[in-house]
């Protein structure tokens, strides 16, 4: 598992993290900065020094949102912040699970998309039948 630093963003590389996993911080930069994690996730929140590798705050890695933040310091100073994508926490089968944000996004488009189509096809099939009634109104009408 990867928390990867590219374009001022970060990005988990896995789709479910579990409670305690070792995650590897991915980034570029220079090792005369500082670097941390701050995790907010409803009231609760933490903050760790990043090496290259750390595992979510148990006090945080609770059911709700969480959100990361990578903050960069020089000489106790921070020179910059980059958000991370959100994760989405909860209990699953007994066991608590982080499933990055944009992935539970896209799982629930799928799902939709799938009840469009379904909707789609009904649509095309009353269509049909209304198209089949206006013909023999007409016909009758004549």
């Amino acid at each position: 598992m990867e928390l990867r630093i590219e374009n001022n963003r970060g990005f988990w590389s896995q789709k479910t993290i579990v409670c305690n996993e070792i995650i590897t911080l991915v980034r570029n930069i220079d090792n005369k900065y500082d670097v941390y994690l701050c995790f907010k996730n409803g009231n609760k929140s933490a903050k760790i020094k990043a090496n290259y590798t750390f595992a979510l705050p148990s006090e945080v890695f609770i059911d709700g949102v969480l959100e990361t933040n990578v903050e960069i310091y020089y000489q106790g100073t921070l020179v910059k912040r980059i958000p991370c994508d959100r994760l989405i926490i909860q209990d699953t089968d007994n066991e608590i699970k982080a499933i990055p944000e944009v992935d539970a996004l896209k799982s629930i488009i799928e799902e939709q998309g799938d009840t469009i189509k379904e909707l789609k096809s009904k649509v095309e099939e009353l269509s049909t039948k209304l198209d089949f009634f206006i013909k023999l109104w007409k016909e009758e009408g004549l």
